[in-house]
């Protein structure tokens, strides 16, 4: 299917939705969208969204060709970076990912996006004390 990116109104982050089944060419078109939006921030961070995605057909390669892409045309990110996962082998594709990318981006995997939203904002998450 592929992948929609908009930046969020509110808070300015970047929200990226996947679904169903998705390559590194998705990822890579979208992050090209997003990169050419006249009102992106990079500071203001990303979420990817992909609890209904099918992203089993991504590699080890995949993974650092993306890193590689972002490394090239932005170097490191000052915002953070959060995916957000319903399937564990999305999540164990994500936690690889995260290795190859701790030199470029501040990058964390959720499986809520509430979690997500209030980590890559700062803003107190739903589990956050009154």
């Amino acid at each position: 299917m592929g992948i929609k990116t908009s930046i969020d109104p509110d808070r300015g982050f970047a929200r990226h939705v996947a679904t169903g089944v998705v390559e590194v060419a998705d990822f890579l078109d979208a992050l090209r969208e997003v990169y050419a939006h006249p009102i992106h921030r990079p500071e203001d961070g990303g979420i990817w969204d992909a609890r209904g995605a099918d992203a089993t057909s991504l590699t080890a390669a995949d993974l650092r060709d993306f890193v590689d892409f972002i490394r090239e045309q932005r170097g490191p990110q000052p915002g953070r970076t959060a995916l957000v996962v319903g399937r564990d082998v999305e999540y164990g594709l994500a936690r690889m990912y995260q290795v190859f990318a701790e030199s470029v981006v501040e990058f964390e995997v959720f499986r809520s996006w509430d979690d997500a939203v209030a980590w890559v904002t700062g803003e107190p998450g739903p589990d956050a004390a009154d």
